[in-house]
């Protein structure tokens, strides 16, 4: 009866609980929060194993807006995403989903021949 309680609490309260009850799967659609009036940025997931694939959208305020492709893997709640913007920039995010609508971490900028970027921290929500 005990374990019972637990587990309706836990489905109840929904934060703290076990990654089965997260779900641990990204798949769907999430936006970028926390932006720079102006810059924006989401992505269409699909997951098929660890395997996660998808596309996105990006806007900058004075940089116009565009499109990526997503490639990545997803193990338990741990995320890692290649996202390659349809200028060739690529970005890498590694995270990992802290509650069922919530994916936190941090994106770095690859821009070979540039300079070193430093990373910096971000949080998408599911829609």
């Amino acid at each position: 009866m005990r374990s019972v309680l637990s587990v309706l609490l836990c489905v109840v309260v929904g934060s703290g609980c076990s990654d089965s009850l997260i779900g641990g799967n990204v798949a769907g659609k999430w936006a970028m929060l926390d932006q720079v009036p102006g810059n924006g940025a989401s992505m269409n997931l699909v997951q098929n194993g660890a395997t996660v694939t998808g596309d996105g959208t990006w806007c900058g305020e004075l940089m116009g807006c565009g499109t990526t492709t997503i490639s990545g893997t997803a193990s338990g709640r741990k995320v890692h995403l290649d996202i390659i913007f349809d200028s060739g920039a690529r970005e890498h995010f590694d995270g990992e989903l802290t509650m069922f609508h919530s994916l936190e971490g941090s994106i770095f900028f690859d821009s070979p021949g540039g300079p070193p970027q430093p990373s910096f921290a971000v949080r998408f929500e599911r829609f």
